[in-house]
C-alpha cells in the first residue's frame, strides 16, 4: 500500500515467498493478498445529490447502475477509532470527558485529465494525524452541503446523546473544536457569502468595494460579526441553516483563517508577483540567481529548497513560507530590489508571522498585541504601496489572524491546513483507475486498518508482509532474518504484536 503495489504484484510476491521453506514457516503465507485481507465490508454507496433517494444506499458497488453518478461513502468516526485509523495520542485531544475534533473539507481533482473530483471530510483529534470521515466523488462539488454533512452531524449527535465513544476503556463525547477550510470550501460548507462578494469577510462587517474589476476590502476597523449576524444572513437570503449548527458550531469564532491559503499562497505569493512585475530584466535575473544560489545552503529542515523565479508559477505553500520567514528579509535588506518603505512594510508581516509561529512567544499577550498592531499596519499601508485594487480578501483578513491564536492557544501552523493537504495527496494516490474511485479508497483504507499501516509515522518500520494475518512471531521477524531469507521484500509495514 505504501509503495503503491497492486494486488496482482502482491500475489506474485506471495507466490515467491510461499516457495521458500525455512524455520519460520514462511511458506504458510496466504496464497493471495485478497485472502490475507479477508472479506471487505459492505460499503454504503449513496448519491447525496439525489434528494428523493438520499437515504436509500447501495450496499455493493456492483449495484450502482451508472459509474458516472456521484458516489458518497461514509466511514464514520466510531469505526475509525475502533479500527485504529483515527489516532488519539496526545493529551490535548481531551477536554474533560470530551474529545476535541477538528474537521477539514476541501476538493481535489481525482485525475489530471478529468473533471472528476473527490471531496472528503477529514477529521483529526486536535493535533493527531487526519483520518477520513466521509468521501464524495463526482464531476463537481456536492450540490447540497447539508446533505453532504448530514451523516457526520447525525453520528456526532448520536455519540453525544446516546452511545458515547470508547477510548482506552473510557467513554467520551465529541466536541467540535474548529473547522479548517480554504475560502471556497468554507463558503460552500457553511453557506456564507463567498470571499469575493461584498460581504466576503465572515469575521467583520467590512463591506467590499469594486476597484478595477476586483473586490477590495480597504477598512480595518469594522465591527466584528457574531453568530446572530450569520443567522440573520440565512433568514434574509432564505438559505437553510448550516448543518453544523446542530453541533453548536460558532461560525465566526470556530472557523480558522488558514495561513497556508491566507498568507503563504495568498499574501506572500501576491507580494512576490507585484515585486517581480516591477523589476527590470537585469534585476529580475539577479533576484532569480540569488534564490537559486541559496539552494546549496538550505538546511535539511527545508522540505523544499529555493529555486529560480522561472519556476515561480509552480512554487508550493512551504516555499512561499520559507521565503517570508527566512529568505526575503535577507535578500531585500540591501534595498537593491525594493525600496526602504516596501522593505519595512514586508518586515511587519515577517515579524508578526514569526511571533505567531513561536510556541513560547504566543504565551505573552504583549507579543500577540504587537503582532496584531504589525498586521493592522501592514493591511492599512498595503493600498498605499501597491495600489488599493490589490487589497484583496486575503490581505484584509490578516487583521483577524491573531484572534485564532488567542482563542485556541496554538501557533498558526498548528491551526493550518498543511497536514490535511498532505493527507489529501496520500488519499488521492489510493485511486488506481476511474472505476469506482470512492470504493477503491474505502478498500485501501480498510486494508490499512487490517495491517496497521501508518502513513504519517515511518520511523519504526520493518520489512515484512501480512504479519498480523499470518501470525508470525515478531520475535523471529528480525530485519536480519528477513533479509537473509527473502532479500527482495520491499513492502514496508509496521509490526503488530
Amino acid at each position: 500500500m505504501e509503495c503503491g503495489l497492486t494486488q496482482t504484484a502482491m500475489d506474485k510476491i506471495l507466490k515467491i515467498l510461499r516457495s521458500y521453506t525455512d524455520p519460520y514457516a514462511i511458506h504458510d503465507l496466504p496464497a493471495t493478498f485478497r485472502t490475507a485481507v479477508g472479506k471487505y465490508p459492505d460499503f454504503q454507496i449513496e448519491n447525496v445529490d439525489d434528494e428523493e433517494n438520499l437515504h436509500h444506499a447501495n450496499t455493493d458497488e456492483k449495484n450502482v447502475k451508472d459509474v458516472n453518478n456521484p458516489q458518497f461513502i461514509y466511514f464514520g468516526i466510531q469505526k475509525s477509532v475502533s479500527f485504529g485509523v483515527a489516532k488519539i495520542d496526545d493529551v490535548e485531544s481531551y477536554e474533560g470527558d470530551a474529545l476535541l475534533l477538528n474537521i477539514n473539507i476541501d476538493g481535489a481533482p481525482s485525475f489530471s485529465s478529468s473533471k472528476k473530483q473527490i471531496w472528503p471530510i477529514f477529521g483529526s483529534f486536535f493535533e493527531n494525524d487526519p483520518f477520513v470521515i466521509a468521501l464524495y466523488y463526482g464531476s463537481s462539488k456536492p450540490k447540497n452541503a447539508n446533505n453532504f454533512l448530514k451523516h457526520f452531524v447525525d453520528e456526532v449527535w448520536e455519540i453525544n446523546t446516546t452511545t458515547g465513544i470508547e477510548v482506552k476503556n473510557q467513554v467520551y463525547s465529541i466536541k467540535l473544536n474548529c473547522g479548517i477550510f480554504d475560502s471556497p470550501a468554507r463558503s460552500f460548507t457553511l453557506g456564507i457569502p463567498y470571499f469575493n462578494s461584498y460581504e466576503g469577510c465572515f469575521r467583520c462587517h467590512e463591506e467590499g468595494v469594486h476597484i478595477d474589476h476586483r473586490m477590495c476590502f480597504l477598512g480595518i476597523d469594522a465591527p466584528k460579526k457574531t453568530m446572530e449576524d450569520i443567522l440573520n444572513y440565512y433568514r434574509e437570503t432564505g438559505k437553510n441553516d448550516c448543518e453544523l449548527l446542530r453541533l453548536d458550531y460558532d461560525i465566526p469564532n470556530m472557523t480558522i483563517l488558514d495561513v497556508l491559503h491566507v498568507i503563504d499562497l495568498g499574501v506572500t505569493k501576491k507580494i512576490m508577483k507585484l515585486i517581480t512585475a516591477t523589476l527590470s530584466p537585469a534585476l529580475l535575473a539577479f533576484f532569480s540567481n540569488l534564490l537559486s544560489g541559496l539552494k546549496k545552503y538550505a538546511p535539511r529542515e527545508f522540505q523544499r529548497k529555493p529555486r529560480s523565479l522561472e519556476e515561480m508559477a509552480f512554487f508550493k505553500g512551504k516555499e512561499y513560507r520559507a521565503l517570508l520567514h527566512y529568505i526575503l528579509p535577507v535578500i531585500f535588506e540591501n534595498r537593491i530590489l525594493i525600496s526602504k518603505a516596501h522593505y519595512n512594510h514586508l518586515m511587519s508581516l515577517h515579524v508578526a508571522y514569526r511571533i505567531l509561529s513561536d510556541e513560547e512567544m504566543i504565551k505573552d499577550q504583549a507579543n500577540l498585541n504587537y503582532a496584531r498592531d504589525r498586521l493592522r499596519n501592514f493591511v492599512a499601508d498595503f493600498g498605499t504601496l501597491y495600489g488599493e485594487k490589490y487589497v484583496s480578501y486575503n490581505v484584509h483578513v490578516l487583521i483577524h489572524i491573531v484572534d485564532d491564536v488567542e482563542r485556541f492557544g496554538k501557533i498558526v501552523t498548528q491551526l493550518s491546513a498543511y497536514k490535511y493537504k498532505t493527507f489529501m495527496r496520500m488519499v488521492g494516490k489510493l485511486v488506481r483507475s476511474a472505476t469506482y474511485p470512492a470504493v477503491q479508497i474505502a478498500r485501501r483504507i480498510h486494508e490499512m486498518s487490517v495491517f496497521r499501516v501508518d502513513f504519517f509515522n515511518r520511523g519504526n518500520l520493518a520489512y515484512m508482509v501480512l504479519i498480523e494475518r499470518t501470525r508470525i512471531s515478531s520475535q523471529n521477524c528480525t530485519l536480519k532474518n528477513i533479509i537473509s531469507t527473502v532479500p527482495l521484500i520491499v513492502w514496508q509495514i509496521n509490526f503488530v504484536e
